[in-house]
């Protein structure tokens, strides 16, 4: 079974970044981060978990709360590991 399309059959076609490229001689790793429906009680600037979309949600009481939600629906970071 294959997933995506038909330009990226194959992971030899990865090319990373020049700060990242270590001629073949070190393993690459993508981590993907989905916040899904993460939400926090006041703005987030961490540059993985950054989040300033105010969302106000109200009770059945007619209360209203205000809380953030993730900036980006998902975030990659490349991860370099080379054993010397």
């Amino acid at each position: 079974m294959k997933y995506g399309t038909s330009r990226y059959t194959s992971i030899d076609t990865l090319s990373p970044i020049a700060g990242m490229d270590r001629n073949g001689t070190a393993d690459l790793t993508q981590l993907i981060f989905m916040p899904n429906a993460i939400t926090y009680e006041r703005p987030v600037n961490d540059p993985l978990f950054s989040a300033h979309k105010t969302m106000i949600k109200s009770t059945l009481s007619g209360v209203n709360f205000t809380y953030y939600a993730p900036d980006d629906p998902f975030l990659v970071m490349g991860c370099e590991v080379q054993v010397i």
